[in-house]
């Protein structure tokens, strides 16, 4: 609707007006490089996030739909195997509902920065000698702050669910492929194999969307990680201690990033064992053409389905512990 189209533009604007203030403290002498980059970095990270929102919400709209089509009522699943899935998915309801409560503490941290360290703004902050400016600047500080928690809640809790659907359908086709009942009747061979065909398909064709979604994010995650880990890191030496604020902040930065990181490796270890469940069938006892169509798609199977960051940083777990090792090394 119009209002919303209204108030999001006024969202990024207020915004963008917030960053030229935390940036043009960086060309002053007697200012602090680390803290003029920690506070550039809080608000780049909701402002990019937002931005890309509004950009690609007509592509989020047709991946729900796109995931919300996928049915396998045809198919007969027991009764551990869907508790499984269903154990898996109180899991990740619990990891949605624990990453905003984190982010809100951290958060905090920075909304009591003014009583805490006696100073007059939470960022470091390009100060003017006008009550009325600095008034409206510091609103616009705690609004930012105000306004991570629900960005955080809708574009990263969206590629979460996104994620957690991908991996209990590919989980379920797998278990289709292992179980896959041979018949005597050629043709319903041939008919229960194309429909796994077809479901392997859409969810192939998701999983790309939700690369061309987040490939972005997930390589603007990775910079603002060692950015940030970069910068704590260089004040914690200099100062020669290690401050609550700081370590907060290096934990939410490394669990978002995590965030992004583990569940498209869950997914491609999904990917890649379908191959595995197709060789783990009774493919071998069927007729020659289901044999030969079944080799088909255990040869597609094979193919590496991985995510990675504009194409140039693969989101696996060894990206992960890399960086993560160049900060607590």
């Amino acid at each position: 609707s119009r209002k919303l189209t209204l108030y999001r533009t006024c969202n990024i604007l207020i915004l963008l007006v917030l960053l030229v203030f935390v940036v043009e403290p960086l060309f002053e002498d007697d200012t602090s490089i680390v803290e003029s980059i920690e506070g550039i970095i809080t608000v780049v990270h909701p402002l990019t996030k937002y931005f890309i929102f509004m950009i690609n919400k007509e592509q989020i709209r047709e991946l729900l739909l796109q995931i919300s089509k996928i049915s396998v009522d045809e198919f007969r699943f027991p009764s551990k195997f869907i508790a499984k899935d269903t154990q898996f998915n109180k899991t990740i309801r619990v990891v949605q509902c624990v990453l905003p409560f984190f982010s809100g503490i951290v958060i905090l941290t920075y909304l009591l920065r003014p009583i805490l360290h006696d100073q007059m703004f939470i960022m470091k902050t390009w100060t003017i000698n006008s009550v009325a400016v600095i008034t409206i600047v510091l609103a616009m500080e705690y609004y930012l702050f105000l306004l991570i928690i629900p960005i955080m809640a809708g574009y990263d809790c969206l590629y979460l669910a996104f994620c957690t659907g991908l991996i209990l359908h590919v989980r379920r086709l797998n278990y289709i492929f292992e179980n896959l009942p041979n018949t005597d009747c050629p043709e319903q061979m041939e008919t229960n194999l194309i429909r796994c065909i077809k479901y392997h398909e859409l969810l192939l064709s998701t999983f790309k969307c939700l690369k061309s979604l987040y490939s972005f994010t997930f390589l603007f995650h990775y910079f603002c990680t060692l950015l940030s880990m970069c910068v704590e890191l260089y004040e914690m030496l200099e100062n020669s201690e290690y401050d609550i604020e700081q370590l907060a902040a290096v934990f939410a930065v490394v669990s978002q990033f995590a965030y992004y990181t583990f569940p498209v490796e869950e997914i491609t270890s999904e990917f890649l064992d379908t191959s595995r469940s197709i060789y783990m069938s009774d493919w071998y006892n069927g007729n020659i053409a289901s044999q030969k169509l079944t080799l088909t798609v255990m040869l597609k199977a094979q193919d590496n389905e991985h995510f990675s960051g504009g194409g140039i940083i693969p989101a696996t777990v060894d990206t992960f512990s890399s960086v993560s090792y160049q900060y607590f090394h």
